[in-house]
Formats: C-alpha cells, structure tokens, sequence
C-alpha cells in the first residue's frame, strides 16, 4: 500500500512541477505574432523614421544643406565613411518600415480583413522601395525581407523603379474597392481613409516618374494626386519633447547644434548679399507693393486680373528702375511640327513635362 501512495505522490509532483516550468522559455514582452492593426502602426511609425529621420538627416548633409562640423557629423561632411555607417540606416528602411508593413500585409491576408487595408500596406511598401532607391541605387526588391534570403540579391535601380509603379497600381486598385478598411485608429496617417490613400499612392507614382525623367507619365499621375492639405502624408506629432519631429528633436531637443549646422553654401543661394546668390535679383532690390503684386497675380485665375495685377508690377519697376534693360536675346531654332507644348515665351525657358511628339 505504501507502495502504492509514493507512486501517487511522486506523480502528482511531477507533474505540478511541469506545470511550474512550462512557459518558462516564452517571453511575454517579446511576441512571435500580433493582430495586423498593430503591426500597421508600427510600419506607418517605420516609415516616419525612415523619411524624416537619419536617412533624410545624412542626405541633407550630402547635398550641402547641412555642414557637420564635430564628432561622426564632420566625417560626413568630408565623405569619410565606411559601410556600417549606413547599417541603421538600411535597418530603418528593411526593417521598422518594409519588414513591418509586408508583415501587415501578410496578417491582414490570414485575417481576410480586406482590400482597403493590403492597398494601405502596398503604399508604405512602394514609398519605402521608392525612398531606398533613391538614396542608394540598385538596392534589393524581389529577395528583399524575407529569411530565406539572408544575402538578397540587388535589383537594378530601373527596374526597382518599374516594381514600385506595379505596386502601386496594385494598391490602387485594392483601394478603390473601398471595404476591409483597419481597425479605428490603427492607420495613424488617415485612419483608413481610402480616398486620402489613393491620392497618396498616385503622388507617389509622380514622384518616382520623375525621377527616371517620365514626364509625360508624372504629369498624368500628378493629376489624380493629393488634393488638399487634408490629405497629405503628414506624420502626427505629440506634445512630449520625444513626440517631436525627428530634425527638431535633433537640434532642439538633443541640442546637437555643435556637431551640425545648416550650411553657409545653401542659405548663401538665398540670400542677395552672399556671394554664392543664385537668384534673379542681383542688385538686392525691394519694394514691398512689387511683391504684394506679383504674389497675387499667381494666385488669380483669370488671365485678364493676372495681366493687369502684372502690369501694375511692371510700371514700378520700370518707375524705380533697378536694372537697365540693355539687349533682348535672340535665339534661332528650328522646331518640328510634330513637336507640342512648346510656346515661345518673355525668358525662352520651356519645361519638358509640357512637351510632346505627335505626328500631324
């Protein structure tokens, strides 16, 4: 009998013990899955730290706009870099943006949540793609977050470009299915506002258009692009100092201004004293009703009020005379019938996103 209750008793700790231990090796703070609403926060939070953040702080520093005058700031400057200089940088792109947005799409697909919701994700995705490229060239696309290419392969920057417009038709047509929208509050840019996102979605197809020089392509995409300012991808900002834009965190904030500072070089192409000025007016002249004038004539309509508001300005000019008109240019060329949208015009400046062939 004895026996017998050791036998019990042995089993009944046992198992009691197994049951102490069982979840010992999960980690609640560190989740394997969740619902596609918060993974779609946290790619649309991605994508703010990828557009607003390092990325576009060392861009800036590359361009002239900044100048890093200490510390990492001033290699910058001087392109005195190595590759893991860009490793977070790269992670901002693949990871809190790109990973976390092809996750929701994945999510919301296993959850059958909807078309609205995919198309949201397939426009981070293409504006994510869109900024990498830009910044880095070839850059991975097909392999691009997925395990079982732990060293991708790079697709030429062209063909990145071509993938990014597909994907964006792609989330075009999901969105304009208009059901499946996220759950409330889980879309932080427009809160599944469909319409907002298309208009996004064809901006962006404008953007990266120009950037390979298809302008006749940009022009039409830009046409159906954002609307208002209602409908713009701003990214929402607390109040707390640590919700702040990512530039004004840096300067304001962290107070980096010893390590960088807005270049000489780029406020120099504004300004009418500096020598680097690169605008029309030479001579630094001001007249406060001239510019009242001119600001109105471009924001007016009709042509018949632009042209008198434009004659009103002229007569001051010509009144204060800050610059003597001594000789008119005079170009020679010949143009094609065939060519359209060119218009000789006062400054012979003509824009190629308005130029076309079409045989007569």
């Amino acid at each position: 009998m004895k026996s017998y209750i050791l036998i019990f008793l042995s089993i009944i700790l046992t198992q009691s013990c197994s049951d102490l231990v069982e979840d010992l090796n999960n980690d609640p703070n560190n989740q394997t899955e969740s619902a596609y609403q918060t993974i779609l926060t946290g790619a649309e939070v991605g994508n703010i730290l990828l557009q607003t953040g390092e990325n576009a702080r060392r861009a800036c520093i590359f361009a002239g706009q900044y100048t890093g005058i200490d510390r990492q700031h001033l290699g910058y400057s001087q392109y005195s870099v190595t590759t893991s200089d860009f490793n977070a940088l790269w992670n901002d792109g693949y990871v809190d943006a790109l990973r976390n947005a092809i996750i929701t799409e994945e999510a919301a697909n296993n959850e059958n949540i909807g078309p609205v919701t995919i198309g949201i994700t397939q426009v981070l995705q293409a504006q994510s793609f869109g900024t990498l490229t830009a910044l880095y060239g070839d850059i991975p696309f097909d392999e691009a977050v997925n395990g079982g290419f732990p060293n991708p392969m790079f697709n030429n920057q062209l063909d990145v470009y071509s993938k990014i417009q597909t994907l964006l038709d792609n989330a075009i047509s999901n969105l304009q299915q208009g059901s499946g929208k996220p759950a409330i509050g889980s879309d932080i840019y427009f809160d599944g506002n469909p319409q907002a996102w298309i208009e996004n979605a064809y901006t962006l197809k404008a953007r990266f258009y120009m950037h390979i020089k298809d302008y006749p392509n940009a022009y039409t995409a830009a046409q159906n692009g954002i609307s208002s300012s209602d409908n713009s991808m701003y990214g929402p900002h607390g109040t707390a100092a640590e919700d702040f834009n990512l530039n004004y965190q840096f300067f304001a904030i962290e107070v980096r201004q010893s390590d960088l500072i807005v270049s000489n070089f780029m406020a120099g192409l504004m300004d009418v004293t500096s020598p680097t000025y690169r605008g029309n007016n030479k001579t630094g002249w001001e007249n406060e009703e001239y510019d009242r004038l001119i600001e109105q004539a471009n924001s007016e309509n009709s042509q018949e009020v632009r042209y008198a508001l434009l004659g009103k300005a002229e007569k001051i000019l010509i009144d204060e005379m800050p610059i003597i008109p001594l000789y008119t240019y005079v170009r020679s060329y010949q143009l094609s019938s065939d060519v359209k949208g060119y218009y000789p015009n006062y400054l012979d400046h003509h824009h190629p996103k308005y130029i076309y062939l079409e045989r007569d």
